[in-house]
């Protein structure tokens, strides 16, 4: 499968998995804490998320679905220039596979030169 044909997938399981999220966060604001409360579900799709993005973002999906600031990438000397804002599941979906698949690309022209 094409790095690019992961991208409906990619965007519905992290969409999915952060309105999990959120209900718990919810639920939590009732007294209710799940903190302990044993979710196989969850750790099944990360790791199936992890696998579709190559295993090469791991931290950067849990920062997209766990922290709670502000979803953007700046320049890397440069806190003011915004290189993308990946607020949405869509916009950080397509901001990591297109990395992926120019890294892709560089690695299939070494191969072949």
């Amino acid at each position: 499968m094409k790095i690019t044909e992961r991208r409906g997938v990619l965007i519905d399981a992290l969409k999915g998995l952060k309105e999990e999220l959120e209900k718990r966060n919810e639920i939590y604001q009732y007294g209710i804490d799940l903190a302990n409360y044993e979710n196989g579900y969850l750790k099944v799709a990360l790791e199936l998320i992890y696998f579709l993005f190559d295993n090469k973002i791991d931290n950067e999906v849990d920062w997209w679905l766990f922290e709670g600031v502000k979803k953007v990438y700046y320049e890397r000397d440069d806190y003011e220039k915004i290189i993308a804002n990946v607020e949405q599941a869509e916009d950080f979906v397509d901001y990591h596979l297109k990395s992926l698949e120019c890294s892709q690309s560089s690695i299939d022209r070494e191969e072949y030169e």
